[in-house]
């Protein structure tokens, strides 16, 4: 009996002990299974929180068009850079707010793949090459899209320690420059490059953790001295030329005296003005060690036209006025030399405004319809104003020459500073006119004189 009862109590024990195991095994089979699920929960949500909380992204650009952009990705260690633009020649970001003090990074394109060329820039100049570079040039991190129309694009990382380069406690100022116009070595890092075509400055704030931001432009009052160069320009030799022509050719009847007063100071302040300040915006852009005149064949032909032949041509007007005479028979020498000096003036203008406006599209992207548009105008003001209102519908040039048999439209001559004359000067020049007199040839067109005082 009492055997019984300890085998039966060392069943029971048993039982219960094997029942526990199977409890506690049954128990830590589901408990096992959610603790896996759990860790690779908290992996993965780990992740999660590192690339939300540790990455941080700034992205600025011109404008919808690519004109220039550039993200910023900071990471635990290292800052990367993606920089793209439309441009084909080079484009770059260097810090600070202008190029005084600042590292600059110079990207171009060179059998398919970017060069990055670190430079230092002491001020309006061109940055000099550093081989003690700060970054690492990198293939485009992914999440980062650069799109098709980009011809200059390139990626850096820069260490996060590397605080001269961008701040991770603020905002960081930042330039940026681009030219269509490509180095003269693009297989070389250190190869020279022309000046910049546009440029700005703007903002990148990596410094919140966890966030994207969009940079903000600083270049609200960069003005585009290359455009109102080239605005003012075509006022000089698109514009006033042509009125002050047309006002010697066929005016000098309908004007008196105030033809000569008219043409000359339309010449002188509205040409020598309108390109004398045209020239200035050119040196205030002008970055330092950039040759003025000989840069370019535009450069080139701007300096023949603006210091040779514009003074050439004021000069023969001021000597065609003081040579004057009121009982001359024929046109002088010094005259047709007048004449045929600002033709050919004119014609040399025509070709520097389209050398201009082929740099311009060069390094900016000019539309092809601004081109199309200046020359609709040169063949209306051409066609138009001088060959229907002024050939056909005014009779021809009118010039200052005594005597019927003249080739001129007037039979008499006055010297402009004595007015009393005028009224009967011009009905003598009208009654000639009605007669039929002969109308001059085209070459006796621009004789801008006779204000004798």
């Amino acid at each position: 009996m009492a055997m019984l009862k300890m085998l039966t109590t060392a069943g029971a024990l048993a039982t219960s002990r094997l029942g526990l195991l199977l409890f506690v095994l049954l128990s830590a089979m589901p408990a096992f299974a959610v603790g896996t699920s759990t860790t690779v929960t908290a992996s993965a949500a780990a992740a999660t929180s590192t690339a939300t909380t540790n990455v941080t992204t700034s992205t600025f650009c011109v404008d919808s068009s690519y004109t220039f952009c550039v993200t910023a990705v900071r990471g635990s260690s290292a800052t990367t850079f993606t920089v793209y633009s439309k441009v084909s020649g080079w484009c770059a970001f260097g810090t600070g707010s202008s190029m005084s003090g600042s590292t600059m990074f110079v990207g171009w394109m060179s059998g398919g793949s970017p060069v990055v060329s670190q430079r230092q820039s002491s001020g309006h100049s061109t940055p000099s090459y550093t081989s003690n570079t700060v970054f690492t040039k990198i293939a485009t991190p992914s999440g980062i899209t650069v799109p098709s129309s980009a011809n200059c694009a390139f990626s850096i990382s820069v260490p996060v320690s590397n605080t001269n380069i961008i701040s991770t406690t603020s905002s960081s100022n930042f330039i940026y420059g681009i030219s269509n116009s490509g180095p003269s070595n693009p297989s070389s890092a250190s190869s020279n490059f022309p000046q910049h075509s546009s440029y700005g400055a703007f903002t990148l704030d990596v410094s919140k953790t966890g966030t994207s931001t969009v940079g903000a432009s600083t270049s609200t009052a960069n003005i585009d001295m290359l455009l109102l160069h080239s605005i003012l320009m075509f006022l000089a030799w698109g514009v006033f030329p042509y009125v002050a022509i047309f006002v010697a050719r066929y005016l000098k009847n309908a004007m008196g005296h105030m033809w000569y007063l008219t043409h000359k100071y339309l010449f002188l302040f509205g040409v020598g003005g309108a390109m004398a300040v045209g020239l200035l915006f050119v040196e205030l852009n002008l970055a330092d060690g950039v040759a003025r005149f000989s840069s370019s064949s535009h450069a080139i032909l701007g300096a023949v036209l603006a210091f040779g032949f514009y003074p050439a041509q004021i000069i023969l007007g001021f000597v065609s006025n003081k040579l004057f005479t009121e009982n001359r028979v024929a046109v002088p020498w010094w005259d047709k030399a007048h004449w045929w000096l600002g033709r050919t003036t004119v014609i040399i203008s025509l070709a520097e405004i389209q050398l201009g406006l082929n740099k311009y599209q060069d390094e900016r992207g000019l539309s092809i319809y601004v081109i199309v548009a200046f020359w609709v105008w040169i063949a209306a003001v051409l066609l138009l104003a001088f060959g229907f209102v002024g050939e056909y519908s005014m009779g021809g040039a009118v010039h200052h020459i005594a005597g019927n048999g003249s080739e001129s439209g007037l039979d008499s001559a006055v010297s402009l500073g004595d007015r009393t004359g005028i009224a009967s000067i011009m009905n003598r020049a009208n009654a000639s006119r009605n007669r039929s007199l002969p109308v001059s040839h085209p070459e006796q067109s621009e004789e801008p004189k006779y204000e004798s005082v």
